[in-house]
């Protein structure tokens, strides 16, 4: 329970000094024990670090939300769905930008995971009442 003010970096920190201090859970190989945090620090660091630069600053009083439960984390970052459309919509952009000037080239994951995100667009932009008037 930490104010999310100070520098972006330091907000992330104490968000991680505060997920040490939840204690840590035990996994056995044989007979040895190891103490292991209840999830890899890297991929809760990866997550707050997303949430932290990603979220609307737009949204007054809003913040980055890190929540422990005994079967999961949650990290909640502020934003409405304006925001996932140009993100999703810059990533083909830049990628095709990527291919026509510097020639790079995009393998089949690459080509369908585009397709997806094109795809998403389309339908929420088209069928879904959640999107921005």
């Amino acid at each position: 329970a930490g104010e999310g003010k100070g520098r972006l970096e330091d907000q992330v920190q104490r968000a991680m000094g505060w997920f040490r201090s939840l204690g840590r859970r035990e996994s056995y190989e044989g007979h040895y024990r190891r103490d292991l945090p209840p999830v890899p620090e890297p991929a809760l660091r990866e997550a707050l670090v997303n949430a932290v630069i990603h979220r609307d600053y737009a949204i007054t009083g809003s913040q980055v939300l890190l929540e422990a439960f005994d079967d999961r984390i949650v990290v909640t970052s502020p934003g409405g769905i304006a925001y996932a459309i140009w993100a999703g919509t810059g990533i083909v952009l830049i990628a095709l930008l990527g291919m026509l000037v510097h020639g790079q080239r995009l393998d089949l994951p690459a080509v369908v995971g585009m397709g997806l995100i094109v795809a998403g667009v389309a339908v929420i932009n088209l069928w879904s009442g959640s999107q921005l008037q």
